[in-house]
């Protein structure tokens, strides 16, 4: 909260976790100005101020003194902007990351372990994003820009191996040489896998070709994203 010019006082929720229409619901019934803001309704700063369709019966009275309880700390700051706060993260900022979590707990999405991998502390954010991008086939590749009508010069091949459409799944997966690079890493772990052109089955696949610690897991996820 700022100056409160931008925030209503009734119908935002702006202290606690309710807003005061439904917390004091009796009370916003009998309100005249539903739709002031929190700088109108605070006035001078020495008393609150809001007008009745009619005159508070006895038990609203105690609601009222329970509202102005609630509002006696509130100070506004003449300077500043009203401005949203994502509660998710104690910078107040919203990340992707934190809104998935959350969709997450709310069982709107089906929690899967790729995301948890994707979203993992330690991995760059341009590493997890193309990730990201390359799982949700959004990636500008040629085939995707063919399909928005976006022609460019050259064949529409592979730039490494000059075979196939160039698509995500091809220059990522599919590519010889890209599979050459994953076959190294295997090599390298003294592990086997077989190739799979789909990259959510392919990393659940990687991550469980390693056994042992935490820590022997997390080196073995930051080599699969620095492969990709």
């Amino acid at each position: 909260l700022g100056n409160g010019k931008q925030t209503r006082f009734s119908n935002d929720r702006w202290i606690g976790e309710t807003r005061f229409c439904d917390e004091f619901s009796r009370l916003y019934g009998i309100l005249l100005n539903k739709n002031d803001s929190v700088e109108e309704m605070y006035g001078d700063g020495s008393k609150w101020r809001g007008g009745w369709r009619r005159p508070p019966f006895a038990w609203e009275e105690e609601k009222l003194v329970e509202l102005a309880n609630r509002l006696a700390s509130v100070v506004l700051t003449v300077a500043h902007l009203d401005e949203w706060r994502w509660l998710a993260e104690r910078s107040g900022k919203y990340s992707v990351a934190s809104a998935y979590k959350i969709l997450a707990k709310s069982n709107l999405v089906q929690v899967d372990t790729f995301y948890d991998t994707i979203w993992a502390k330690g991995i760059p954010p341009k590493v997890q994003v193309l990730v990201w991008q390359l799982e949700a086939d959004r990636l500008p590749t040629r085939d995707n820009l063919l399909l928005r009508g976006v022609t460019l010069e050259g064949q529409n091949g592979c730039v490494f191996c000059e075979e196939g459409l160039e698509s995500s799944k091809h220059l990522f997966l599919l590519c010889p040489k890209a599979y050459a690079v994953l076959v190294r890493l295997y090599a390298w772990w003294g592990v086997s896998g077989v190739l799979i052109n789909e990259l959510r089955s392919f990393c659940h696949q990687y991550m469980g070709l390693v056994s042992g610690s935490k820590g022997i897991k997390r080196v073995w996820s930051f080599v699969w994203f620095a492969g990709i």
